[in-house]
């Protein structure tokens, strides 16, 4: 991460109040497991989501490379978002999820 470059971001309503349910720290219970799937450049990507978990609560720093995943303009699918196999072009359907 780069420190002198500037990105104006606009935070919904409620994000504190989401992050801190995701994380277990309204009730002591983390109940999920958070990943990320985006299209975005992956320097973008790694700053945002450490603006936006800047205690990384969510994701640990050392898991980033397995649970924030980049993919292609055109190509997220629920499989790729879910950080699971895609089957090959000639793999009977079958035998993938």
């Amino acid at each position: 991460l780069q420190g002198n470059t500037s990105i104006l971001l606009r935070i919904r309503p409620g994000w504190e109040e989401m992050r801190r349910f995701l994380a277990g720290q309204v009730d002591n219970k983390q109940r999920f497991s958070v990943s990320v799937c985006t299209a975005a450049q992956r320097p973008y990507a790694l700053e945002v989501w450490r603006l936006l978990d800047p205690q990384a609560s969510l994701i640990p720093q050392d898991q980033w490379k397995t649970r924030i995943v980049n993919v292609s303009v055109g190509k997220k699918t629920i499989l790729n978002s879910l950080a699971l196999p895609t089957a090959p072009a000639n793999a009977p359907p079958s035998e993938y999820p």
